[in-house]
């Protein structure tokens, strides 16, 4: 059998691998300019340089989980009504093929096992993230607000208050979302993977002052070291959104030290990121 992967983790993991894919591309192609730019002129061959470490740097970090192996999944749900109580929806396994009918399946089966007594929380989140997966905000958004206001805090996650603030942020109700993303960091004050999910949010909808104030904590508490260059980058457009000039320096600065790649501006083209936040960082590499 195939190793158990958490349904909370399946509907995000086809979107990754897609993204991955991509990046990998524009890299690639970014490296090919650079080598043939600098043929024929030697100031580019530092740039090619950069841009080959970047990529070599992205492939060593590797591709996001590939997902296993669709097993039989009625053998979880075995001995009539009292077996399908027993089913833990974090433990469902899905297949990396046709994977947005797996995970309208896998949506679906949650919502009978949440119905027949299983518990709640993994099954509503399961859930929440099948539909944000699937890009129904409108449907994913009430449980992700069900999840947690409705039960216990103990059973929350960071990520349940980043994707309901998110959910939010796509049903065009930008205060919800600065009201949830609040709540997540007084209830997870030492996670800086979600201040950092938090002021990537709060950017989204326009308020760099919190955005700032989240990530300046996020830094405060420590990234996670595999996201330290992103959080760099949004921390330097934060604080050019909010006026502090010198700080962005500052941070674009400590963006060039991790990769000097960040003074062209087409390594921004390898960002999957609003056009308007791309444009700031492209007032620092100009």
């Amino acid at each position: 059998m195939g190793q158990p992967l958490g349904l909370l983790r399946v509907a995000r993991l086809d979107e990754l691998g897609r993204r991955w894919d991509e990046e990998h591309a524009k890299l690639k192609a970014l490296v090919q300019y650079y080598k043939t730019k600098a043929a024929y002129n030697s100031d580019m061959s530092s740039q090619y340089h950069a841009a080959e470490k970047r990529l070599q740097r992205f492939v060593d970090a590797g591709p996001p989980e590939a997902l296993p192996r669709l097993q039989n999944v009625t053998m979880r749900l075995r001995g009539g009504r009292t077996g399908k109580r027993a089913l833990v929806c974090e433990q469902v396994e899905l297949t990396g093929d046709h994977v947005r009918y797996e995970v309208r399946k896998y949506f679906r089966l949650a919502a009978a096992a949440r119905a027949l007594g299983a518990a709640p929380e993994p099954c509503l989140r399961a859930e929440a993230l099948a539909l944000t997966a699937l890009g129904d905000f409108q449907k994913a958004q009430p449980r992700w607000i069900e999840l947690i206001t409705e039960h216990p805090v103990a059973t929350h996650l960071p990520g349940d208050y980043a994707e309901a603030a998110y959910t939010s942020f796509e049903n065009a109700d930008p205060r919800q979302a600065m009201q949830i993303l609040a709540t997540g960091m007084h209830r997870f004050p030492q996670d800086g993977n979600f201040a950092l999910r938090a002021g990537w949010v709060a950017l989204l909808t326009g308020d760099a002052e919190r955005a700032y104030r989240f990530l300046r904590e996020g830094k405060r508490i420590g990234f996670p070291p595999e996201k330290l260059e992103n959080a760099t980058a949004l921390l330097a457009i934060a604080a050019e959104r909010t006026g502090a000039i010198d700080d962005a320096a500052v941070y674009f600065e400590d963006l060039l030290r991790i990769d000097p790649a960040w003074a062209d501006v087409r390594t921004l083209d390898t960002l999957d990121w609003p056009e308007e936040l791309k444009a700031t960082l492209a007032g620092f590499a100009r």
